[in-house]
């Protein structure tokens, strides 16, 4: 019998400066997607991104604690106790005429991934981006194939409009967008 995943809302009752000690945030990128001169293109690349113990305590702070003070909102899945996937939504409405919000997290920890956590995530961001009443959802995602992949077949595109603050943070994710 297939386990069964609920998303629930990360609300400060939740949240704990070691909730990510636990989650494993690795990957092994081989091949990744790059954009020059509007072609784009796939290269051989060898790195692994992994996330220390000080990274999990500083996404735990930037985009967790007081989230909804920064019109930010996160949810996740959780098995037994442990946070195994999540998505951190920027709720403040940007784009030319304010018709995104971000998706600044979505991630799965590794010994979770392949069994549809990540599409259950995506399939909630859209629905609250649905219920807030834009018209896209903006991405600064990883450039990593596998992502790429994922996010494609979610039916994400390139952005038309580029955030020039997650471009800049991230100069190497491709920026993309989910009309909804």
């Amino acid at each position: 019998m297939k386990k069964q995943f609920e998303v629930v809302e990360i609300n400060d009752e939740k949240i704990s400066f070691n909730m990510l000690d636990k989650f494993t945030r690795k990957q092994k990128v081989k091949q990744r997607f790059s954009i020059k001169n509007g072609e784009e293109l796939i290269e051989d690349v060898s790195f692994t991104d992994d996330w220390s113990i000080e990274k999990k305590h500083r996404i735990v702070d930037e985009y967790f604690i007081n989230a909804t003070a920064n019109n930010g909102y996160n949810a996740g899945i959780y098995s037994d106790s442990d946070l195994i996937a999540f998505l951190s939504l920027d709720c403040n409405p940007i784009g030319e005429y304010n018709e995104y919000i971000q998706l600044t997290m979505l991630h799965v920890s590794e010994e979770f991934r392949n069994m549809g956590l990540g599409k259950i995530l995506f399939q909630h961001a859209i629905n609250k981006a649905e219920v807030m009443g834009v018209k896209k959802l903006y991405l600064s995602a990883h450039s990593a194939y596998e992502s790429q992949l994922f996010y494609r077949n979610q039916g994400c595109i390139q952005a038309k409009w580029i955030y020039p603050i997650a471009k800049e943070l991230e100069p190497y994710d491709v920026q993309m967008e989910y009309e909804l």
